[in-house]
């Protein structure tokens, strides 16, 4: 079941979530969640698309980019700060 946080939440129950997020819950999951903080989950259905996991995007990002950054090396022409060895 889906549900949408309507204020930003965060316990020892999982989170942070933000207010807006609308997550995938089981239904004691999302019960112990409002007995917790009543009334900050609001029971959306299915209809609603979940917004993807902000953590696991990120990382996914973070990956991405590493993967894609080239290293080059450092020298005169590139960087003007950079000496002989003398």
């Amino acid at each position: 079941m889906k549900f949408k946080f309507k204020w930003n939440y965060k316990s020892s129950l999982g989170g942070p979530w933000l207010k807006g997020d609308v997550v995938d819950f089981q239904q004691e999951m999302a019960e112990a969640i409002n007995r917790d903080s009543p009334g900050v989950l609001e029971d959306v259905g299915e209809k609603t698309p979940v917004r993807e996991n902000r953590m696991k995007a990120d990382a996914q990002y973070k990956r991405k980019a590493k993967a894609n950054h080239k290293e080059e090396e450092i020298t005169k022409e590139t960087f003007k700060a950079v000496k002989d060895g003398n």
